[in-house]
């Protein structure tokens, strides 16, 4: 529910609001140890620190999510992964352009 709440947000421009529920969503999978669902909160706080201009943030935490995805063998999961990290990636050079 955190979780889903924290993607709302995050579309609605929310970044803050956002940014606390999936803080809760994260808590939440790592008690209960579900590191499946914690890969896929991971990746969405992704978007969230870099719509807030956390790019290095966003990148440190994309290439995290990737490796999780990966170590999980969650092939369905993985070009999802890989698609967040391209994006914190392209967020993080477009802010460093003059």
């Amino acid at each position: 529910m955190y979780n889903d709440l924290g993607i709302v947000y995050t579309m609605m421009g929310s970044n803050d609001d956002a940014l606390a529920a999936l803080e809760g969503a994260l808590a939440l999978v790592e008690r209960i140890g579900r590191r499946d669902h914690e890969s896929y909160v991971r990746n969405n706080r992704v978007h969230v620190y870099y719509r807030q201009g956390r790019f290095r943030e966003a990148v440190e935490e994309a290439r995290h999510v990737l490796a999780m995805t990966e170590e999980l063998g969650d092939a369905g999961s993985l070009g999802i992964a890989r698609d967040t990290l391209v994006d914190a990636y392209r967020a993080n050079e477009c802010s460093s352009r003059p």
